[in-house]
């Protein structure tokens, strides 16, 4: 595509605005929790939540007004044997990931490298039932609406540098995206964004993304929710 100015601008917002917008409110939401807002964690999902729903139905909006086909902007559908493939690979690891669910669930040591893994993390993972429920909604809101901005529009606007620096170029941007979860957490969130930017390349559209990403999450969650549940448990037996 030849980028217009939005799309310059849109692209400026998503590289370089968006992760010091991203640590402020990782910030606000610990002044929150110390403060002892029993509510911060669902506040601030709610937020986000709403925060990326506009982000992707500004894109598509644009993109339908700028005149361009929405599998452009890998909205379409590709009868391929890369669709096909794609879609066995992303049932293939859905399937992991929920065994990693089930196995942190019945297994104390397992709950316990899950805990140590996300020690880093804890304030921003659900606590409680109530959190657990929204954490999922905005999980499944990142699963759609980060492919829409990170592998959509940046894979598209960085398209005319080729295929291997658009994804590696968006890539990069949304790990930089996740650098209020640390270093280890932004270069995880990296790894991610390379395999689903991988899948939109063999499948020539966003949908095993999508659900790759969302699954991912959400599966994130519960194996936080399980761990978190079963530390606090444990302490107070102790």
């Amino acid at each position: 595509m030849a980028p217009t100015t939005v799309d310059h601008l849109f692209a400026g917002l998503l590289v370089l605005v968006a992760p010091w917008l991203a640590v402020a409110d990782y910030r606000r939401l610990l002044r929150a929790l110390g403060a002892g807002q029993e509510d911060a964690r669902t506040r601030a999902y709610r937020r986000t939540i709403l925060i990326q729903w506009c982000v992707a139905a500004f894109v598509v909006g644009f993109w339908l007004r700028s005149g361009r086909p929405l599998s452009t902007l890998g909205l379409g559908v590709e009868a391929s044997r890369g669709t096909w493939i794609g879609l066995a690979l992303t049932l293939a690891a859905c399937g992991f990931l929920v065994a990693q669910v089930v196995m942190v669930r019945h297994q104390p040591e397992a709950r316990a490298a899950v805990r140590a893994q996300l020690e880093r993390l804890r304030p921003l993972l659900p606590h409680t039932a109530g959190e657990g429920r929204w954490f999922h909604i905005l999980s499944v809101t990142a699963g759609i609406c980060e492919e829409v901005a990170y592998r959509g529009f940046l894979m598209a606007y960085f398209g005319g540098l080729g295929v291997a620096a658009a994804i590696l170029l968006s890539t990069l941007a949304f790990g930089l995206s996740h650098t209020y979860m640390g270093r280890t957490g932004a270069l995880r969130a990296g790894l991610v964004g390379l395999v689903v930017a991988g899948l939109y390349w063999l499948t020539g559209s966003l949908w095993a993304s999508m659900l790759l990403h969302a699954t991912a999450d959400v599966t994130s969650g519960l194996m936080a929710r399980t761990s978190l549940a079963s530390g606090a448990s444990a302490t107070a037996v102790s």
